[in-house]
């Protein structure tokens, strides 16, 4: 049996990288039952991802946990007691394994505290680096690498509360409230690095999720001290449907995007009088500052979509845009490039090392601009100049088609049983 923990993730966040990894793990070791410790809500997601993706994991069975939203004495207490349960039942099963989906500085001072007792002193940790390692790389400066003709939305578009109150779910409330009050009393100097770095041993191993990631953590880290084991972002990749022909471009944010950047997009899209239409549709939650731009519309309208939502909004898009510059994901790996890889969208991102890495020159599948002027013409030449970008395209899809089985979680397999076997 292998032991797998979620301990932060409620309901659809990382629902597809963690059946991602589900599914790998049961690639990696077909004859072992999976049993899953996770928050109900996040049980429920994997479930419905799993089924809408089509993959059966014979082996895999589920167990609930719950973790309280606080913040400080309160919260290092729900994961003692969390942890010395699911240590506990290892133990019992004679399992010295454990594979976290995820972790915080918080959990892995609770894990490596709880590690100290003789009882628990075998224990062996597989741990998956996502957005929190990138505190690491905090003493590289975070100064902007594209230059914004605007640097923040109108304020006019910003939400009323009156709006902010309809959008709210009764439910969030309390949370919401939580947050509030313990944002400004949570001063604990717990980072993932100096974390990672006290009382480390060989019984600990980590995940990056993208080799671009590795390479970049090694100017922070010793990566063969810690342990560091590259898998690519595991992913379901969907069946990819290439039949649209649309009459006018269509691109699309995918996911959380950034809305000042679109903002400045639209904006400089807005001053060109072009001949031919276009969209640029928001798959997602994050619709500030767009309402005065018609060409820019949003499928949610500031709801959560359902991952077939999400994937319908997609079938006609010909672009994903990518709006993050070089200062992001340095060291973890963005969903989105690897959702266009999935539903085989060609890209047009800025500069960025995350999407360079899939985004190579003998093998395009999109286009990279280095400033925000490169990237909003290369967006109007697409529309003025359409048809003639359509061989392009092809071409660009063919390459992406490649990649998907280059990334496949296939592939990733050898690399997954790499970061869970010791000594």
């Amino acid at each position: 049996m292998i032991i797998i923990c979620e301990p932060l993730c409620q309901s659809i966040s990382h629902e597809k990288v963690n059946s991602g990894f589900l599914y790998g793990l049961s690639l990696a070791y077909p004859d072992e039952i999976l049993r899953l410790y996770a928050h109900k809500t996040h049980i429920n997601a994997l479930k419905n991802i799993l089924v809408h993706d089509n993959i059966t994991i014979s082996k895999l069975e589920y167990k609930s946990i719950s973790f309280w939203e606080f913040n400080g004495f309160l919260e290092t207490l729900n994961y003692c007691l969390l942890f010395l349960r699911l240590f506990l039942a290892s133990k019992k099963l004679g399992i010295d394994k454990i594979f976290f989906l995820s972790f915080s500085p918080k959990t892995l001072f609770v894990i490596k505290k709880l590690k100290q007792k003789v009882v628990f002193s075998k224990l062996k940790f597989t741990l998956v680096l996502h957005g929190s390692f990138e505190t690491v790389a905090n003493d590289l400066p975070l100064k902007p690498a594209i230059t914004l003709p605007h640097n923040q939305i109108p304020k006019l578009s910003q939400k009323t509360l009156i709006e902010k109150i309809r959008q709210t779910k009764l439910s969030d409330i309390p949370k919401k409230i939580r947050n509030k009050i313990h944002l400004t009393k949570n001063r604990s100097n717990l980072t993932v690095k100096n974390m990672m770095e006290w009382n480390h041993s060989n019984d600990f191993k980590y995940i990056s999720l993208s080799p671009h990631a590795t390479l970049n953590a090694e100017k922070f880290l010793d990566t063969k001290k810690f342990n560091i084991v590259t898998v690519v972002l595991p992913t379901v990749f969907v069946k990819p449907k290439l039949n649209r022909n649309n009459s006018y471009v269509k691109f699309a944010i995918f996911g959380y995007g950034d809305s000042l950047v679109l903002y400045n997009v639209a904006n400089a899209l807005s001053q060109i009088n072009f001949k031919n239409n276009y969209e640029i549709r928001i798959i997602g939650m994050d619709n500030r500052g767009i309402e005065s731009f018609p060409h820019v519309t949003c499928q949610s309208q500031g709801k959560r979509l359902t991952r077939v939502s999400m994937e319908n909004s997609a079938e006609d898009i010909d672009f994903f845009l990518s709006l993050y510059d070089k200062t992001r994901y340095r060291l973890t790996c963005s969903g989105s490039i690897l959702e266009a890889i999935s539903m085989v969208k060609p890209i047009i991102h800025f500069d960025n090392d995350c999407i360079n890495q899939f985004n190579k020159d003998e093998r395009p599948i999109g286009f990279r601009c280095v400033s925000f002027t490169e990237y909003v013409n290369k967006i109007a030449d697409i529309i003025e100049n359409f048809d003639s970008y359509r061989p392009t395209l092809l071409n660009l899809e063919k390459n992406i088609l490649q990649l998907r089985d280059i990334y496949s979680i296939e592939k990733s397999v050898p690399a997954i049983r790499e970061s869970f076997t010791y000594g």
